[in-house]
């Protein structure tokens, strides 16, 4: 029957340093599992009959996992075409698959499978009778998936009908033999959204599952009557004033008191474990007796601002610790996100309460790269902060993104993540992984399949589970498809750029990749043609390389200033995603995301060209690309003289660079809060006075000079596009000096800030 078995299906000694697999290994692994696969479907010897020539020879026996059972019989009806009765005892003259806790009562041992989260598994064939069970329900639904996926090759890659791979054989017998595992974390969740991962047979088959660690944002234990008697016990903002609302004075020893007592009735008094994190959207408190508890020393780099983390994880450690005293088996979830991501600094807090969960969610760090990798600076300080978490903490896991947040445009890879970051973090003594997905077949499909395999057992060599992927997926077209997939991975892994969403797709998508993706793709067509469900699946990448092109079309459309044609592409673009959404292939947030992060600049640019009051503007042309920049700090240390608006400045020691075709990280510019300086001279095309300056999107808040003269009394907010009058100061036919101050604030997206998009003329028609 089944070896050691498990897709994997060798554990690795450890994690590995290497961020991808070579080429030459990947090959390697594809001809071994494929060759394996084959001989799966070699003729059976001694066993257990199943089918018999299409008609039932067996009997299912399940009595209290009807669920795990009744999926076993539509699997065996998909093979085979027949229907094995489920019934409470066994069948005279024929076969029979225990299944569950049946079959731990005819004999089936899990009590010497360790598992934390009781979700030990054991497949036996002994010749006579086959027995599928694990320590818990969900564990046999896993067990059933593993029986089927080791005995006959079924694979369900995603959770879809087309996700569904299972062999036609009008005969099935079982081998003699023995499988059993026990997952590598006790925690793991695949979910998303939007109705995500709707099928629950699906997530259970590939691994999900585990202790239930409650993690989310909390903290809402104060009302607003308590707000009306006691206002000090409230967060307190940057002018003084006390804010109502889930933000807290946690320095108050009367709202200390209020959190232990709310953790204790939450958690049933340590009965249950609860989630411990502040609410989202950190807003910051101000009260002296809350920040008697940071260390100011401690700066978070992604914001600029002191360390949350020893004022929150103080107040949930304490807690915790109260909760352990009652039940030592308690674990509670907190969050490492946002400006309290870093490790704590205070002495009491150098080794956390066991009942403190702390799950890292790297929300500002880059979404490209493995752990560590050297094109990423923020990666490579996540990875310490991870390191350094794990000295205080005795239970960790990663709560993050399975998507290039927050795009769902073009296809994206985090294989190479995967493989190197979960056997490591497994190292470390991580016990769980949260993904937040989203269930973008066209877009996203390996990873997602990797990342919860891997996460179910990070022991398991990921590069194999990809083999086997591939040949599962595309048969003819596997190692063309991997081709496709690993050009796509390798692109994300290679950017010297940690922008976020859309804004470093143009070094990933470039119209060379492009053409050589269509080029794969073309082939794997070929490859794939008249075998149904292979082609299929190449189908949907198709689809999403179409989305891909989509993107680039409309990114050169608006760069080169073509409006309409800008708003056009976006429009087709948004319809083609819908047809995904409505035939289960992208969730709702591909439009969602579409209309948010391109729409609402695209429609912006396009009001502007087509105002809903008086006549259509005219473009008149792009402002330059390239532009000289400082920032406020650079333009004082420079002791230059004057004002950086004035058209006789100096700016000679200002870096020159790219604005609307490349970022300021992708420059080598440090990630910056505070004023952003541009200047240029841009010589206005002959056309009336009647000018104006579109800004297609900048980060954030702009200031526009012309030829000295400040335009817009109050800095305007850009990040969806902006549209200022600057008549009778942009002189026609003339070279105008054109300033700009962007007020870069966190944090709408991480390593932005600036001119991001570009500046359209208009000319106001008559």
């Amino acid at each position: 029957m089944f070896a050691l078995a498990a897709l994997g299906t060798q554990p690795l000694a450890g994690a590995t340093d290497e961020f991808t697999a070579s080429p030459e290994r990947r090959a390697k692994l594809l001809a071994m599992v494929q060759a394996r696969n084959q001989e799966r479907v070699a003729p059976r010897g001694q066993g257990v009959t199943l089918v018999d020539n299409g008609q039932p020879a067996a009997v299912i026996v399940c009595v209290d996992d009807l669920p795990a059972g009744k999926m076993l019989q539509d699997w065996v009806r998909r093979m085979s075409g027949a229907e094995l009765p489920i019934v409470d005892q066994p069948a005279a003259g024929r076969g029979s698959i225990y299944v569950g806790q049946t079959a731990v009562a005819a004999g089936l041992n899990l009590s010497d499978l360790a598992s934390r989260s009781h979700e030990g598994l054991r497949v036996k064939c002994d010749g006579k009778s086959v027995y599928v069970a694990g320590q818990s329900s969900s564990a046999t639904m896993r067990a059933v998936g593993r029986f089927l996926e080791e005995e006959f090759g079924c694979r369900w890659l995603a959770d879809t009908e087309w996700g569904r791979v299972y062999p036609e054989l009008k005969t099935l017998r079982v081998r003699v033999g023995e499988l059993k595992e026990t997952p590598g974390f006790v925690y793991r969740r695949i979910w998303g959204p939007e109705g995500a991962f709707h099928n629950t047979q699906w997530n259970l088959w590939n691994g999900d599952g585990g202790l239930g660690i409650p993690m989310s944002h909390s903290w809402n234990f104060l009302g607003k009557e308590d707000f009306k008697q006691h206002p000090e016990w409230f967060r307190m903002d940057e002018t003084g004033k006390r804010i109502n609302g889930s933000w807290y004075n946690l320095g108050h020893p009367e709202v200390r008191k209020r959190f232990l007592e709310w953790a204790l009735k939450a958690s049933d008094q340590g009965k249950k474990g609860i989630s411990l994190s502040p609410p989202d959207d950190h807003r910051e408190d101000l009260s002296p007796e809350s920040k008697q508890y940071d260390n100011p020393a401690i700066i978070d780099p992604t914001s600029g601002r002191v360390s949350m983390t020893d004022r929150f994880v103080g107040i949930a450690n304490e807690a915790a610790t109260a909760l352990h005293k009652l039940n030592p088996s308690i674990l509670c979830g907190f969050y490492a996100y946002s400006d309290y991501t870093l490790p704590p600094t205070r002495p009491e807090l150098a080794k956390l309460s066991p009942a403190l969960c702390v799950w890292v969610a790297p929300i500002r760090y880059s979404r490209y790269h493995p752990l560590g990798h050297p094109n990423s600076p923020s990666i490579q300080q996540l990875k310490q902060i991870i390191d350094d978490w794990s000295g205080h903490a005795t239970s960790m896991g990663l709560r993050t993104y399975n998507y290039n947040l927050a795009e769902v445009l073009t296809p994206y890879s985090k294989l190479s993540t995967w493989a190197h970051d979960l056997p490591y973090l497994r190292q470390r003594g991580f016990i769980g992984a949260s993904l937040e997905s989203f269930n973008d077949w066209e877009l996203y499909a390996p990873h997602l399949y990797l990342s919860i395999r891997l996460a179910y057992d990070p022991r398991l060599d990921p590069w194999e589970i990809m083999a086997d992927y591939w040949d599962k997926a595309y048969g003819p077209a596997a190692g063309i498809m991997e081709k496709y997939w690993m050009e796509v991975d390798a692109a994300f892994i290679n950017l010297k750029t940690e922008a976020g969403s859309i804004h470093a797709l143009h070094h990933v998508y470039t119209p060379e990749r492009l053409k050589t993706l269509d080029g794969y793709l073309t082939e794997a067509e070929r490859l794939a043609k008249g075998s149904k469900g292979d082609a299929h699946r190449v189908s949907l990448a198709r689809r999403g390389l179409t989305r891909a092109n989509f993107w680039r079309t409309w990114y050169d459309s608006l760069n080169r200033g073509d409006i309409d044609g800008a708003a056009d592409i976006l429009t087709k673009w948004g319809e083609f995603v819908k047809e995904s959404i409505a035939t289960r292939n992208a969730n709702l947030y591909a439009n969602t995301y579409l209309q948010r992060f391109v729409g609402k600049n695209t429609w912006s640019a396009w009001g502007a060209v087509h105002p809903k009051q008086g006549q259509p503007r005219k473009p008149l042309g792009v402002l330059p690309d390239e532009w000289k920049t400082a920032t406020k700090e650079e333009i004082e240390k420079s002791g230059v003289a004057g004002s950086p608006f004035d058209p006789k400045f100096s700016d000679t020691g200002w870096k020159a660079i790219k604005t609307y075709t490349d970022t300021r990280n992708a420059q080598g510019l440090p990630e910056y809060f505070g004023e952003m300086w541009y200047r240029t001279t841009y010589k206005a095309p002959q056309s009336s006075a009647n000018l104006l300056l579109h800004f297609v999107k900048a980060d954030r808040k702009v200031s526009l000079y012309v030829n000295g003269a400040k335009i817009n009394a109050a800095e305007v907010e850009a990040f969806t596009g902006a549209t200022i009058d600057v008549s009778g100061h942009l002189k026609p036919g003339q070279d105008n000096q054109i300033t700009v101050m962007v007020r870069h604030i966190p944090l709408p997206e991480m390593y932005l800030g600036g001119l991001v998009g570009p500046i359209y003329l208009l000319e106001q028609t008559q």
